[in-house]
């Protein structure tokens, strides 16, 4: 009987061994100790060649290694190799295990474990085959055994590892001594008896992925001037800094740039690693004006797209010396008279004279402001008219609606009296529909009296009807209170509202009385009854007081801002700023504290002092004053407590920093004089003056701020940067004008504080009064 075949009956053995144990133990007899006998492998010659130790360890199976290096099995060999050389970041990487010489007739199956590590020996993936008894060792898939994981991320060169994991009777030959496996068999701390085989794969190479870049050389064309009818060009170089080639797929005028500017050479570009192509880009002005705008390109680069900046000026050229041109128009003036909406448009024409000496170069015809655009003309600029010739300009003019429009043409040119303007009027009309087909508007009642309504109560409301008794749709395009009626009068719907023919709409108009006293006007209701063009209706009613009080009068607290900043303060100084508490309730508001929610802290102050009461719509204003005592920022809330059931408490965030004042040497601010503007109206700027001077002979920027409050609100605060000359005299500055849109005095705060902590602070005063004629 051959070696091999008596191996092969020694493993189906061993499993008879196996199976009767498992019998034996299932009826309840005591197991038995199954020891790796030599006799074990008596069946099997190759295997009792290498596993005839006096005292082998005990084994529940075979390892399939198939990995002898030769026939005399004297040594055994593991290896991986990758399937490439070369690989991206990331990118999969297939290692192929394999073993040596397999004996003739022997399977390679049986138990399996194939590892595979990285350069660090950190394992990435494993392979572990089915356990398999003996008699089903021999028929597994063995080797080769693929395993597989993504390469490194950063480039590099690595060499992986590989492992073929069994028992220490796979590596020494019992009968010779000899060791069959390499130097890096790594015994298993954990399972003894079993180590595993560690070998290297071939090296391998991570390498970045290529790129494009794009890069412009230079990033922006500046033309200058440049005389209409002239040319300029310019270069930009698209260059490629990247790894990959540049593939520039379009260059295109971003939004806006003018059609002045022309390029060259067109997408599609292709540009090599390191390389570069030549952009021209052409300007040529056809009138006068500074033009700017970009060219976009578009690319294969991941900042695509890159735009490349174009500015130039457009002038006219000077005529020869002792030549000028000069322009006169044959009519200054077009009337167009009366142009029916939907007739054919009226068109009347001009003469451009140029009644100089050299070329006149209109650069411009274009309506001035307010001009509708009801009006076009032709031909449009730019045109050259030679000296002592005439061009003819066309202007049209169709009107969309009735009434009348006026306007001009501004015509720029290079003559000295540019722009000349060309006046234009036209009124357009609506022709009357035929006779019997016109909409015919009618009021019911013609009148709305609301008597007396109390103030504060519900608003009173009536309803006229809208009747159209003619023979074409009535369209109501407008209602407007009539001059002087009082706006507590409302109404709805609103408009546009169109009235078939022989149908009716209802007016609802409401009276909320804001005061006591008689209210009496009229609603003017706009059509197109050609008739009636504006039909009234006639509004009264009387606001009166409500004989009995609300039901549950109730305070309301209302409180702005909601949060204070009080910005960079020096340590010794003083900022303020303030709130407004409101009652917005029926019934007195009675303040009971105001103080920090969070910390009692002398650095803030409050005035004036809680408590205090506030009779409904009444307001207060609190002054609230930081003066830090050490440098650090502050944060807290500032609570106002109440008698409002709904809230009883509100807050204004309050922030600060407090920083140490400067080393001495500093910047001593002495503020010499501040001033507002006194007396102003309605709508009129309020301006200042600020006169300040330093006492030290260093210089600097501080911070002035100004606030203005005005019927207890604050509606003004600005902070300029003022600049002290050393031991300057006095200096001025102002602060930004203020239009005022309220009656009422309004206090302004300036303060300073320089370097020696020292706070400047000054007050004015500004009377505002109502404009005139307003009623005021």
């Amino acid at each position: 009987m051959s070696v091999r075949f008596r191996r092969f009956l020694g493993l189906g053995a061993w499993l008879l061994v196996v199976v009767g144990l498992t019998a034996l133990l299932s009826v309840g007899l005591a197991p038995r100790t199954a020891e790796a006998k030599p006799e074990y492998f008596s069946g099997i010659g190759a295997c009792f060649a290498c596993h005839s130790a006096p005292t082998p360890a005990t084994c529940q199976g075979c390892h399939s290694h198939g990995t002898h290096s030769s026939t005399a099995m004297t040594g055994m060999n593991v290896a991986g190799a990758t399937n490439k050389t070369s690989y991206a970041p990331g990118e999969q990487v297939s290692v192929t295990i394999t073993g040596g010489h397999i004996p003739s007739g022997t399977a390679t199956g049986g138990w399996i474990r194939a590892i595979l590590y990285d350069q660090t020996m950190k394992e990435l993936v494993r392979s572990s085959g089915p356990t398999q008894g003996i008699g089903k060792c021999c028929g597994n898939t063995g080797y080769p055994i693929t395993l597989t994981a993504p390469a490194p991320t950063t480039p590099g060169t690595y060499t992986w590892n590989v492992a073929w994991y069994g028992n220490k009777f796979d590596k020494t030959d019992a009968q010779s001594g000899t060791t069959v496996f390499g130097p890096r068999w790594t015994p298993d701390s954990t399972n003894p008896n079993h180590g595993q085989e560690i070998v290297a794969t071939n090296s391998f190479t991570v390498s970045a992925p290529t790129a494009a870049a794009i890069s412009l050389n230079p990033a922006s064309l500046t033309f200058g001037t440049v005389n209409t009818g002239s040319t300029a060009t310019l270069t930009a170089q698209i260059q490629n800094t990247g790894t990959a080639t540049l593939n520039v797929t379009g260059i295109a005028r971003a939004a806006g740039t003018s059609t002045e500017y022309t390029f060259g050479p067109a997408a599609p570009l292709t540009i090599p690693a390191g390389g570069s192509n030549t952009l021209s880009v052409t300007y040529t002005p056809t009138d006068a004006g500074t033009d700017t705008g970009s060219l976009a390109i578009t690319s294969n680069a991941s900042t695509s797209p890159t735009s490349l900046s174009l500015t130039g000026t457009g002038s006219v050229a000077p005529p020869p010396p002792g030549q000028q041109p000069a322009i006169s128009l044959s009519l200054a003036a077009l009337d167009f008279g009366t142009v029916a909406v939907g007739s054919p448009p009226a068109v009347k024409t001009t003469q451009i004279q140029n009644t100089g000496t050299a070329p006149l170069e209109v650069t411009g015809i274009a309506p001035a402001a307010g001009t509708s655009t009801e009006y076009t003309s032709t031909p449009a600029a730019p045109f050259t008219v030679a000296a002592g010739a005439n061009t003819t300009l066309t202007v049209t003019y169709t009107p969309v609606d009735a009434g009348t429009d006026a306007g001009s043409l501004a015509i720029t040119s290079n003559a000295s009296t540019s722009p000349t303007s060309l006046s234009l009027t036209g009124t357009g009309s609506v022709a009357p529909p035929p006779p019997g087909q016109q909409p015919t508007i009618g009021l019911t009642p013609t009148s709305l009296d609301f008597g007396t309504v109390a103030v504060g109560e519900p608003a009173g409301e009536l309803v006229t009807t809208i009747q159209n008794t003619g023979g074409a749709s009535l369209e109501i395009t407008g209602i407007a209170l009539c001059a002087g009626t009082s706006a507590e009068f409302t109404w709805s719907p609103g408009t546009p509202l169109t009235v078939a023919s022989g149908a009716s709409a209802p007016l609802s108009v409401h009276y909320t009385p804001a005061d006591a006293g008689a209210d009496a006007g009229c609603l003017a209701i706009a059509s197109n009854d050609p008739a009636a063009p504006s039909a009234q209706l006639a509004v009264a009613g009387t606001g009166g007081i409500s004989s009995s009080p609300p039901p549950n009068p109730q305070p309301t607290i209302g409180l702005t801002p909601t949060a204070l900043d009080f910005g960079t303060v020096v340590v010794g100084g003083s900022v303020s700023k303030t709130a407004t508490i409101t009652n917005l309730g029926t019934a007195s508001l009675d303040v009971t504290s105001i103080g920090s929610c969070n910390a009692s802290s002398a650095e803030f102050a409050y005035s004036p002092l809680a408590p205090f009461t506030l009779a409904p719509g009444a307001q207060q204003t609190v002054t609230i004053s930081y003066a830090p005592t050490q440098a650090g920022t502050m944060a807290m809330e500032c609570l106002v407590a109440s008698n409002d059931p709904a809230t009883p408490s509100v807050s204004v965030n309050l922030t600060a920093e407090g920083v140490s004042p400067s080393p001495a040497g500093g910047l001593n601010i002495e503020l010499k004089h501040f001033r507002a503007t006194k007396k102003v109206k309605i709508g009129r700027q309020v301006t200042f003056r600020l006169d300040i001077e330093n006492e030290e002979d260093s210089s600097g920027e501080l911070p002035a701020s100004l606030v203005g409050i005005q019927n207890g609100v604050e509606v003004y605060n600005e902070t300029i940067t003022i600049f002290a000359e050393p031991a300057m005299e006095e200096a001025r500055w102002s602060f930004p004008s203020y239009t005022p849109t309220a009656k009422g005095k309004i206090t302004w705060i300036v303060t300073i504080v320089d370097d020696s902590s020292r706070t400047n602070q000054a007050t004015a005063i500004t009377k505002v009064k109502g404009k005139k004629g307003n009623g005021h």
